[in-house]
């Protein structure tokens, strides 16, 4: 920045602490958390803007419509399960109706360091009592957590390790490792090396057993999507909206918050903060942020995934795979078919290995599980490098929840921080965004309630 910059912008700011702050609340970002907070607000009276950065809401739950053919799909979250208080609360409030789980069986296909292993169980029968181990092992942990309190606040340093090392330490034999490290990277969107144990342990702790946890990875969904539950929030909230307005900086000043971005400021008592962890370090703060909060954006989660959709000639309609794949560690069709071809999902485990707006690579990935098939269409979003996301769902890092989770939920000043990374119960899950849209309404209304009665004004 320039001196006459920034001689311009002093002025500016100087003037707008002379103001009074125009919103109750400013909300960045408008996923399902910023939505929920944004509705909590409104309804106790509070002036609020939201300002979303995409040209749509919804954040990385999108239902695109026309994905394929004419058919709309989800490019992002997609299931919950009946655990998941927080997001069956709200589509039972808007009457939104539930299509239940298909049911598949195990992995009809893994695959192997050894190749293509075409059975339920691929390991030996004598390994058997290595699975059982395995479960015992990951239910005697989640038993330790108390899913309504910060993990900060729990001795459990012990489990923020890599889901490798977990792995290891449970003396599994080499088949029953290698499996379990693919069904858990495939469900993590990252490696299992840079995976924390205790981050998916929380989830089997939220989901109350190692078998609920894996029925709830294909839960129930939204019959008519994600995007009309989304909308109906923030019909509900009758909030000030403002898309295509990527904030650039946030700053505090004794009167209120200005909130800058790329063509706008606007003035605010508060602001929520509900943007990905990883794109928290491209806003510039004043003053910054908590050394915690910066160096964990810097840092980086672990969520560097991917996910496709993809018609396929030649594909069973109940077919689930799961393995070391060509850019794909999870396979699985829909029971749906569009021209000719079976709909199916995949998901990876490293974005920069699968391009997926590439059919051609699109096709060797599945091919890795299903040889002779023929990719029809494909339609897949790269969350990874997306600059509004900077990762799929939010996976911790070994030792990242040891060393910052105490700063994620912590209120800076007049801001309040949402996302389903600050979750407690779901992390990173749809239902983890909704919880915390709460948590920060509550906190954004305490805060207020702390400051004196302003006259509102109009919105510029």
């Amino acid at each position: 920045m320039s001196h006459d910059e920034s001689v311009e912008r002093s002025r500016q700011l100087s003037k707008a602490e002379m103001e009074d702050p125009i919103y109750d609340a400013i909300i960045v970002g408008c996923g399902f958390a910023g939505a929920i907070a944004a509705r909590e607000l409104r309804r106790e009276g509070r002036d609020v803007l939201v300002l979303e950065a995409r040209a749509r809401v919804g954040g990385r739950a999108w239902f695109k419509p026309n994905a394929i053919g004419d058919v709309p799909l989800e490019m992002g979250g997609k299931w919950f399960y009946p655990t998941e208080r927080f997001i069956w609360a709200e589509a039972e409030r808007y009457g939104h109706s539930l299509v239940e789980p298909i049911v598949v069986d195990w992995p009809s296909i893994w695959l192997t360091s050894d190749g293509l292993v075409q059975r339920s169980l691929p390991i030996p029968l004598p390994e058997l009592p290595d699975i059982e181990r395995l479960i015992v092992a990951i239910n005697q942990a989640a038993r330790r957590i108390d899913v309504d309190r910060p993990l900060s606040e729990q001795d459990l340093a012990d489990l923020d390790i890599s889901l490798t090392d977990f792995l290891e330490k449970a003396g599994l034999t080499a088949a029953t490792r290698s499996i379990a490290e693919a069904y858990l990277q495939a469900y993590a969107s990252a490696p299992a090396a840079d995976v924390s144990a205790l981050h998916v342990i929380r989830r089997v702790a939220a989901a109350g057993s190692v078998s609920e946890f894996v029925m709830s990875s294909a839960g129930y969904r939204l019959s008519s999507g994600t995007a009309p539950l989304v909308e109906a929030i923030l019909s509900d909230a009758k909030a000030e909206m403002r898309l295509s307005h990527r904030v650039r900086a946030i700053r505090q000043d004794k009167n209120g918050v200005t909130v800058e971005c790329e063509a706008d400021q606007f003035r605010g008592r508060t602001a929520v903060i509900a943007v990905p962890l990883n794109v928290l370090k491209n806003i510039e703060f004043e003053p910054p942020l908590s050394e915690g909060k910066q160096r964990l954006s810097a840092e980086e989660l672990a969520c560097i995934g991917t996910k496709v959709w993809a018609t396929v000639r030649g594909a069973p309609t109940d077919f689930f795979a799961c393995g070391k794949g060509a850019g794909l560690d999870w396979l699985s069709s829909e029971d749906i078919i569009i021209d000719g071809g079976v709909l199916m999902a995949g998901y990876g485990s490293d974005a920069d290995a699968l391009d997926v707006t590439s059919h051609e690579a699109v096709q060797r990935a599945i091919r890795s599980f299903l040889p002779n098939a023929e990719v029809l269409a494909i339609c897949g979003h790269d969350w990874r490098h997306d600059p509004f996301s900077l990762e799929t769902w939010a996976v911790f890092r070994p030792g990242q929840i040891t060393r910052y989770d105490q700063h994620l939920r912590t209120v800076e000043g007049l801001l309040s921080f949402a996302g389903a990374h600050t979750a407690l119960h779901w992390p990173g899950f749809i239902d983890g965004a909704i919880e915390s849209g709460f948590r920060s309404a509550r906190e954004t209304s305490a805060l207020l309630h702390q400051q004196s009665p302003l006259v509102v004004g109009s919105a510029k």
